[in-house]
């Protein structure tokens, strides 16, 4: 997508070993196009806006099913010619979510000095 224009002394020349970013708005974007499906419990939660624990069990599972997801987003590409990465996967993903964050429902939060 946009790596073959970057001519730069700080590019990452084995990027396709790394998968997405840990953030928020993957998972809100692949929940609102259901995508990841949560419990009736973990909606709950993330709609009254409820702060998560750092390394929770919610947390550990959304960060691990939006890496899943990535990964069979990049691989269902990969069967059609679209030879991106997960990183321009994660980057589209995010770019739809950010265009949409004014409509889409509330997203987890996670108070972490990591991300």
């Amino acid at each position: 997508m946009f790596r073959d224009n970057i001519d730069s002394p700080f590019q990452i020349k084995d990027i396709e070993e790394l998968t997405c970013f840990a953030d928020y708005r993957i998972p809100q974007i692949l929940a609102h196009e259901g995508v990841l499906v949560y419990s009736q419990e973990l909606k709950e939660h993330i709609a009254n806006q409820k702060e998560m624990p750092y390394g929770s069990q919610y947390e550990v599972e959304i960060r691990g099913c939006m890496i899943q997801a990535v990964e069979q987003i990049k691989s269902s590409l990969n069967k059609l010619g679209v030879n991106w990465n997960s990183v321009e996967v994660d980057w589209l993903l995010w770019q739809i979510g950010e265009e949409a964050r004014f409509t889409l429902e509330p997203h987890h939060k996670v108070l972490s000095i990591f991300y």
